[in-house]
């Protein structure tokens, strides 16, 4: 199993260097966190990718006129669920999907979506690719359909029975 953290491309230098550590600047840039986030690194389960990509893309795109030019581009991290510490209630009660706490995660353990697959850190990263557009109808990311339960926060196939 895997858990998952969002963070920005422009962070990926970094995290390929030192990983995900728990001094570095909060990751999805919201400030809502910042009290609850001293100085720990957060992780979600697949169901909660969506609603943590959408946080990160609305910050993003409430600082920035071009989100490949400043590399606020959200992008996708998963490593293994060995990692995770704690659960994080505020993280799970917002997301309405199991949230962590989760230890610092080396470099080698991480892997970053490319848009079309799991990458290593160190592989060259087309961040246009990378970004999901989440108001598509016609390209569904990933996390939309591998889920092994339905995601709350999407539309049951119910709502689209006639």
């Amino acid at each position: 199993m895997y858990l998952y953290h969002i963070t920005y491309a422009s962070r990926l230098p970094g995290i390929e260097d030192d990983g995900l550590l728990a001094d570095q600047p909060r990751s999805i840039g919201s400030g809502a966190y910042d009290s609850h986030r001293g100085g720990r690194v957060f992780a979600t389960e697949q169901d909660g990718v969506f609603f943590w990509y959408a946080r990160a893309e609305e910050w993003a795109e409430h600082n920035s006129d071009d989100l490949l030019e400043d590399e606020l581009v959200p992008v996708v991290l998963r490593f293994s669920d060995g990692f995770a510490e704690s659960e994080d209630e505020e993280g799970t009660r917002d997301a309405r999907a199991q949230a962590w706490i989760v230890s610092e995660i080396p470099p080698e353990e991480i892997e970053v979506w490319d848009g079309e697959g799991w990458s290593t850190l160190d592989a060259e990263l087309d961040i246009e690719s990378a970004l999901v557009d989440l108001n598509d109808d016609e390209s569904d990311p990933w996390w939309t359909f591998s889920h092994s339960h339905e995601n709350p926060l999407l539309p049951s196939s119910e709502d689209f029975d006639d």
